[in-house]
């Protein structure tokens, strides 16, 4: 056996693989994705590295490209990189709570819907986009905070969450409304019917929310938690004011119509967002007692994907829980574009350009690597450029990049629609620079960014 880069026993370390896979992932398949794709193993080879049958290797296999290829669909749908048609159809809902019941969310990965709601639950299907809405805090739950506290809450969309392909129902407390009627003896649950998310592009500051069950928590730490979670929200005034769009406050889960019209807002908030993953596969034990998990009801007549559990390989650490494998990557991330942005002051290098949400007062610029992290560049300051979305884009797609003397590239390309826009540039300085110097481009990621793009050194 050979290996392409790095030796078997790197390949199949969990902590790596679930770093390059960036959460997507189980362990299990992050390390088959690797021996696979870098060390460039066959699915025999791959078997027997892993002391497992092929045809374990060659059912993980399957699942893997049916995940990357929903990540591709998703992350091209909600950054508006393909036709805006899927937003205008009926797989973009609403789904609304309470604010303090999206803290259980957060560590879990799913929400709850009454049996008031049973038929919109049995027709939810494994990839529908669901905008969180967060409502006004429950004062009757949150008794222990003052009403001048929870006035002061302002709510919104909070997040996207990207469905998975399992339904489970519940007959335990999780929610704090639940917890709080279980210790004063009432049994029933309120929202039995679970909806699984297997990613949730969180809009708020999440890194200081503690990722327990809310039954770990005092109201102050939820309440808490429920604030950070909606620090970024899309308001309901926002899309009234910016995009002339409105969707139904009041109802758990509603459809929505022409939903493409927030696009816009919904990119402003990704330079900001935390991408959290969660296992989601329906063979899986379920995330917590009293569930229990039901695949989606499809036609699988012809695929031959009957989600059956796979035999074991090894879970690693996560041991199958839901709501554990936030990314590393994705921290590492939000912390580098945030300081990408603060070091040019929120100005884009290329123009100079500084433009903020008139309500959230949150930049356009966005943070961007200059040797992409797939090409192995690092989340370091001089490997950043702040580029507004035009010249952000540019530079990703190779129409221009920069001398080491900090000049304007542009790729010649007369024939080709857009040349004349960044024609303009050629020859130029970049309009801004951070003030520390330590935090101008790097040469070295400069002269790589060009060579990846065919620009001559």
């Amino acid at each position: 056996m050979s290996s392409n880069t790095g030796t078997v026993e790197d390949l199949i370390d969990l902590d790596r693989a679930n770093r390059l896979a960036d959460g997507l992932l189980t362990g299990v398949q992050a390390r088959i994705y690797l021996l696979q794709e870098e060390a460039g193993l066959s699915r025999e080879e791959i078997a027997a590295v892993l002391g497992t049958d092929r045809s374990t290797v060659d059912e993980h296999v399957g699942r893997i490209s049916k995940k990357l290829t929903q990540l591709e669909n998703t992350e091209r749908a909600l950054l508006g990189e393909r036709d805006s048609t899927h937003w205008k159809s009926n797989n973009i809902k609403k789904v609304t709570g309470s604010i303090e019941h999206w803290v259980t969310t957060f560590n879990s990965g799913f929400w709850g819907l009454t049996e008031k709601y049973r038929n919109q639950w049995e027709n939810i299907k494994e990839g529908e986009v669901h905008l969180l809405h967060g409502a006004a805090p429950n004062e009757e739950v949150l008794d222990q905070i003052s009403t001048t506290e929870l006035n002061k809450f302002r709510g919104g969309v909070i997040g996207i969450g990207i469905v998975s392909d399992a339904t489970q129902t519940k007959d335990r407390a999780v929610w704090l409304a639940e917890l709080q009627a279980e210790a004063e003896g009432q049994t029933d649950t309120d929202w039995p019917l679970l909806i699984n998310y297997e990613r949730i592009f969180w809009f708020g500051d999440t890194e200081n929310i503690r990722d327990v069950p809310v039954e770990d928590k005092t109201q102050a730490e939820v309440f808490n938690g429920a604030k950070k979670l909606a620090e970024n929200a899309m308001t309901f005034s926002e899309m009234r004011d910016e995009y002339g769009y409105s969707i139904p406050a009041q109802g758990s889960i509603s459809g929505l119509t022409e939903p493409d019209k927030l696009l816009s807002g919904l990119r402003l908030r990704e330079d900001g967002w935390t991408v959290k993953t969660y296992e989601t596969d329906s063979g899986s034990e379920p995330p917590l007692p009293g569930t229990t998990t039901q695949s989606r009801i499809r036609d699988r007549s012809s695929s031959g994907d009957d989600d059956r559990e796979l035999t074991p390989i090894s879970r690693g650490s996560a041991g199958g829980e839901r709501g554990t494998v936030t990314t590393e990557r994705a921290r590492r991330s939000n912390e580098f574009r945030r300081k990408v942005r603060q070091a040019y002051e929120n100005r884009c290098a290329v123009c100079g350009s500084k433009r903020v949400s008139p309500e959230s007062g949150n930049p356009e610029v966005e943070g961007s690597h200059i040797q992409a992290v797939e090409d192995g560049g690092p989340d370091k300051i001089s490997n950043g450029l702040a580029l507004c979305r035009l010249h952000h884009w540019a530079f990703d797609q190779g129409w221009i990049a920069i001398t080491d003397d900090y000049e304007v590239l542009v790729k010649h390309a007369p024939d080709t629609d857009g040349y004349r826009t960044f024609e303009a540039l050629r020859g130029q300085d970049l309009a801004n620079l951070p003030d520390n110097e330590e935090f101008h481009p790097d040469p070295t990621f400069l002269e790589r960014h060009r060579s990846k793009h065919g620009f001559e050194n």
